[in-house]
């Protein structure tokens, strides 16, 4: 599974066009994708500046979302990890389900090192929840946006990103993450927005770690182990945090077990 400290595998080939209401070639064109269709094969077939609108249902995939100017909008779907998840780049072979979405960028194939970032990536109105590691994750991504999702029960984080610049969390809500609910990682130029979130009975309500530049505010951090925290140059990892804005939060009664 991908960590701030581990590094992608390649993607493999693109899956099969699905079958949609407009022209998968079309740029800024619209696909649908209903219950029982592949919202990877939708990503893999959509040309730059499409949007894909997930119809309500529930989706066992782990999607991943490489090109630039995708839209991914769900009404009322939700994400589950699959019974026999395929292999894809944000996941190591021993667990390929792990994250339930993932933006990335274009990696080398020999360090996993990030080469070229993905650019204006838009989620939206998803319900993800149960994942090994995360429910959204963003690697190499510049100018992603995560906005209304839900994300509960994950193993580690519920949205992240890492190695990213320009990331948007609004008004997303969080439960249940064994780490971190909102987490910006290893981002010396994060210049990350966090703003209306909700994130509740996690270890950490909102994490930046060897982060800089950004604000949180108006967000809800409430039953966690710890409320906000930064963190910098921490488990051998060097780099700093700082240059943020956190004001006008709500943080109450973040007195849950640490474990």
């Amino acid at each position: 599974m991908v960590r701030s400290t581990r590094h992608l595998a390649v993607p493999f080939a693109a899956l099969a066009l699905l079958a949609s209401a407009g022209p998968a070639s079309a740029h800024g064109s619209r696909v649908a994708v209903g219950p029982g269709d592949s919202i990877q094969a939708a990503v893999d077939a959509a040309a730059p500046g499409q949007t894909i609108v997930v119809l309500r249902g529930t989706y066992r995939e782990n999607v991943v979302i490489s090109k630039d100017g995708i839209t991914l909008r769900g009404h009322r779907a939700r994400l589950q990890p699959p019974a026999a998840p395929a292999p894809n780049a944000c996941a190591d072979p021993g667990q390929p389900a792990a994250i339930g979405i993932c933006v990335v960028g274009q990696l080398n194939p020999d360090t996993g090192e990030l080469l070229d970032p993905v650019d204006d990536v838009t989620i939206s109105g998803f319900r993800l929840r149960d994942f090994p590691d995360a429910g959204i994750l963003a690697f190499g991504a510049h100018d992603a946006t995560f906005r209304r999702n839900t994300a509960r029960n994950d193993d580690e984080y519920g949205i992240t990103a890492f190695t990213s610049t320009g990331t948007r969390m609004l008004f997303n809500r969080v439960s249940g993450a064994n780490e971190a609910g909102f987490y910006i990682g290893d981002s010396p130029q994060a210049d990350a927005t966090l703003v209306g979130n909700v994130a509740t009975d996690s270890r950490f309500g909102v994490l930046f770690r060897n982060s800089e530049g950004g604000r949180a505010t108006r967000n809800l951090v409430r039953g966690n182990c710890t409320g906000i925290i930064v963190l910098s140059g921490i488990q051998g990892l060097p780099g700093t945090a700082g240059g943020l804005s956190i004001h006008a939060n709500a943080i109450r009664d973040n007195t849950r077990p640490c474990g």
